[in-house]
């Protein structure tokens, strides 16, 4: 009986530690969103306010290289992040070719008592070294069959999930607040 309560608790621990990651996912429209549609989830804590936007705040300035150039803030209330990933993205083509992609992409992040609002990710520019800018972004989508029918087309899967796993992964390394800063 023990060991099914505890076992019970375990499973329980780690589905509500998984609810807290992000875990938006690209859509045929150039757009990020949750599996119910949400561009929004909340990351819940019991943190002050002031605190959870410290916390934020020193993650980013940790991650980044130069932050007063990604960080636009209102002191205690909104951090938004204006940041460049670099080859992220490969798309695979006929005869195994291969083009590196690079990404430019705003993060959101509002603070109450005890919990943290993440918009969903927004992808602002989209180049490689040969091309400065590829607009619209949803149209390189449509041209290149990452999706079809608005379904992501297994072929180009790999393109999706490299898209879904950088931004998840900033979102979730900024919301880690749990990092120790004993040194």
């Amino acid at each position: 009986m023990k060991k099914t309560v505890l076992f019970f608790l375990m499973t329980l621990l780690v589905v509500v530690c998984n609810a807290q990651n992000s875990n938006f996912k690209l859509r045929s429209d150039g757009n990020f969103y949750l599996e119910n549609g949400a561009t929004f989830f909340v990351y819940q804590d019991s943190l002050s306010q002031v605190k959870l936007y410290n916390k934020v705040l020193a993650n980013v300035t940790k991650l980044y290289v130069s932050p007063k150039d990604v960080i636009s803030k209102i002191e205690n209330d909104i951090i938004s992040i204006n940041g460049i990933s670099e080859n992220c993205v490969i798309l695979k083509s006929f005869m195994g070719l291969k083009t590196v992609f690079s990404i430019q992409y705003n993060l959101q992040f509002q603070f109450k008592d005890g919990k943290i609002r993440v918009e969903a990710p927004k992808i602002t520019r989209f180049f490689t070294d040969d091309t400065p800018d590829i607009h619209p972004f949803s149209g390189w989508l449509k041209a290149q069959n990452v999706f079809k029918k608005g379904q992501p087309n297994p072929k180009k899967q790999s393109t999706i999930d490299d898209f879904n796993n950088t931004l998840n992964g900033l979102i979730n390394k900024i919301l880690n607040l749990n990092q120790s800063d004993n040194w």
